[in-house]
């Protein structure tokens, strides 16, 4: 039997997962972005709209920094 898209694209993530803890690096784990993995998982979404959520994702995480000053967020790319 044929794996699913969800079972193929799931142990696609859990690769990618493993191969960057291997080389000391994470995962993005925050759960609104795993929200958006899931999504394409599933196969709601492809990979580049998924690749553009988690560029608007971590483009509102910068602009969100504690330490950012109001007029260092107008500069911001």
């Amino acid at each position: 039997m044929r794996p699913t898209l969800p079972e193929v694209r799931r142990g696609i993530v859990e690769r990618v997962i493993a191969r960057l803890e291997a080389r000391g690096a994470s995962f993005e784990r925050d759960p609104l972005f795993l929200v958006h993995v899931e999504a394409w998982v599933e196969g709601a979404i492809d990979m580049q709209e998924l690749r553009a959520r988690y560029l608007e994702f971590t483009r509102a995480r910068w602009a969100h920094r504690p330490d950012q000053k109001p007029e260092q967020e107008s500069s911001s790319p």
